[in-house]
């Protein structure tokens, strides 16, 4: 098998994982509720859609505990670049996909670096990618 074969079937191996493992949320369109994500998740997303628009929702928000300093909470992920990426462009299942799908992908990067670096093997940077991607943190 060439090395280029080999690299892609390593890039993809992982890639294949992370599809079957949220298969539910990325292929049916199902979306894992919770009391975060409708008291939390969703609120948070929409006052970032509504930023856009009325930059004075990033400081306070009036709809949360009478009153609530928007921006200091870092569970709002006001600051965070990737919210305002992927909270724009879509609606809420959108942004869900993204978040996953981001996530996950930037875990497994991450593992897949490592270990290259401390191994410089193909096999082990594809096994460090799976198990940080398919840990049970991100699959629940």
């Amino acid at each position: 098998m060439s090395s280029r074969r080999r690299l892609a079937l390593l890039i993809s191996l992982p890639l294949l994982a992370l599809l079957l493992a949220w298969r539910r949320l990325l292929l049916q369109g199902l979306i894992p509720v919770d009391g975060g994500l409708m008291t939390v998740a969703y609120p948070n997303w929409s006052l970032l859609r509504a930023m856009a628009s009325e930059p004075g929702w990033a400081l306070w928000n009036p709809l949360r505990a009478m009153g609530f300093p928007h921006l200091a909470d870092p569970l709002t992920g006001t600051l965070y670049p990737l919210s305002w990426l992927l909270a724009l462009p879509s609606g809420f299942d959108g942004y869900l996909h993204g978040w996953v799908v981001a996530h996950t992908l930037l875990a497994a990067g991450g593992a897949a670096a490592l270990a290259w670096s401390w191994h410089r093997l193909p096999a082990a940077a594809a096994a460090a990618a799976l198990a940080a991607g398919l840990n049970g943190f991100f699959l629940g």
